[in-house]
């Protein structure tokens, strides 16, 4: 029979061995966390490269149908069927906003839409009083094709977004796309002769991406409606834009 002295080292390398084996274990378990987190992250970044097909109503949840068609009425009461460029930005908690570019008669227009309130307030309350801000200003034929251009070739790049299947914590998950109770969701959408209305969509994408320049860009063509930037500088960023986009 061992002895004190041998039972207490004996201790101490059993000690040893279950501490050895536990640091590996949870730098095992960090590393595949840290691995999935990387993948998730991975992930997001791809689906920020492009827009992802629009939501319908024959894809759309039932309840959603009311919500859909009430702003559908409200933004585009007036507007063309064939915009040259369109930006529908419904956010989470603000009023719902259009930006457009259409040809009306012989000229072409650069307007915007939004309201006093969010347009979920008439759903739940028939009665309430929201009211239209409107602001348009007439623009060159030359940059209202251009900005039609533009919005095509993005939105000709449009891509569901690839479902991954990963083991998270033991359990197979799927990982795909991007969404939130919070932020903006932009839909995108142009009308060409042959290929008929396009649309494509993008919710809140992280600075430095792709979908964040175009975000950017649509601000911009607010501007000039709005008079913080001139007709000619959006010309300048446009066609800037436009041979980054066409490559």
């Amino acid at each position: 029979m061992p002895n004190l002295s041998h039972r207490l080292e004996l201790g101490r390398d059993y000690l040893k061995y279950t501490k050895k084996n536990f640091i590996t274990m949870s730098c095992n378990r960090n590393l595949r966390y840290f691995l999935s987190l990387f993948m998730i992250i991975s992930q997001v970044a791809k689906a920020q490269e492009h827009l992802e097909p629009v939501n319908g109503y024959l894809t759309s949840y039932n309840f959603q149908n009311e919500s859909y068609s009430l702003k559908r009425v409200h933004l585009l009461d007036g507007y063309d069927d064939h915009p040259l460029a369109r930006v529908f930005v419904l956010a989470s908690f603000s009023p719902e906003k259009v930006i457009s570019v259409d040809k009306v008669k012989d000229t072409y227009v650069l307007s915007t839409r939004t309201f006093t309130r969010q347009l979920e307030t008439i759903k739940q309350n028939k009665n309430a009083k929201v009211e239209r801000i409107e602001s348009k200003k007439e623009i060159d034929k030359k940059l209202a094709i251009l900005l039609g251009e533009i919005f095509f070739r993005v939105i000709n790049e449009t891509k569901y977004p690839k479902v991954e299947y990963r083991i998270i914590n033991g359990e197979e998950a799927m990982l795909v796309g991007r969404h939130g109770f919070d932020g903006e969701t932009y839909i995108f959408s142009t009308f060409q002769n042959g290929f008929g209305t396009r649309a494509g969509q993008i919710w809140s994408p992280d600075s430095g991406t792709a979908m964040a320049e175009l975000v950017a860009f649509s601000v911009e063509m607010e501007q000039v409606v709005t008079g913080a930037k001139s007709e000619s500088e959006l010309l300048e960023i446009a066609e800037k834009y436009y041979a980054k986009v066409k490559k």
